[in-house]
């Protein structure tokens, strides 16, 4: 079983890996992830992406699922299972230092 600490140190790891990266039209700006608890009293680590915001109205759906599979894959490499949730926020404008709302 995975304890807080180690479950912290992989929160910061995979905020790493994404921070800066690209999938298709999707740029993402920044990258965080904290331990928390879930709505079943379990510690998962919840991932935060803010995402440069989408040409039209919203980012192409081949690449949100592309995105996803990259997150679960990452998820994959790590020797213990753990729970992930994901929270993808775009940014409004390119100098706004809060994201809107979850998407």
């Amino acid at each position: 079983m995975l304890t807080e600490t180690k479950l912290e140190t992989i929160a910061d790891e995979l905020a790493r890996r994404f921070a800066g990266r690209e999938y298709g039209s999707i740029q993402i700006l920044d990258a965080t992830a904290e331990v928390i608890t879930d709505v079943n009293d379990l510690m998962a680590v919840q991932l935060n992406l803010v995402l440069e915001d989408p040409t039209g109205e919203t980012w192409p759906i081949d690449d949100m699922l592309d995105l996803r599979r990259a997150a679960r894959t990452e998820v994959m490499t790590f020797p213990e299972p753990f729970m992930v949730h994901f929270e993808i926020q775009p940014r409004t404008e390119p100098d706004q230092d809060e994201p809107d709302d979850e998407v």
